[in-house]
C-alpha cells in the first residue's frame, strides 16, 4: 500500500537541515553587524527565547511515536 503523503518524513528532515545552516550564516551575519555596530554579538538569532522554533515542533512530532494518534492543530 502506498503512502498517502505528500511530503515524507526524510523530506521534512532535509528541509530542517538545510534550514539549520541557512540560520548559522544568518546568525554570523548578524553578529558581524553587530560588531560593526559597535554592539556585543548576539547568542541566538531571534531573541525571543519563549518561542520554539518551528523546526522543533515538526521533530517533536515526527519523533512521536503517537503522532498518528495525536490531533494535528
Amino acid at each position: 500500500m502506498s503512502s498517502r503523503l505528500i511530503v515524507s518524513a526524510d523530506d521534512i528532515l532535509k528541509a530542517v537541515k538545510e534550514l539549520e545552516e541557512f540560520e548559522k550564516k544568518a546568525l554570523s551575519e548578524a553578529r558581524k553587524r553587530d560588531r560593526a555596530e559597535g554592539k556585543a554579538p548576539r547568542e541566538t538569532l531571534y531573541p525571543n527565547p519563549d518561542l520554539k522554533p518551528g523546526r522543533e515542533i515538526v521533530l517533536d512530532y515526527i519523533k512521536n511515536p503517537e503522532r498518528r494518534r495525536t490531533p494535528r492543530c
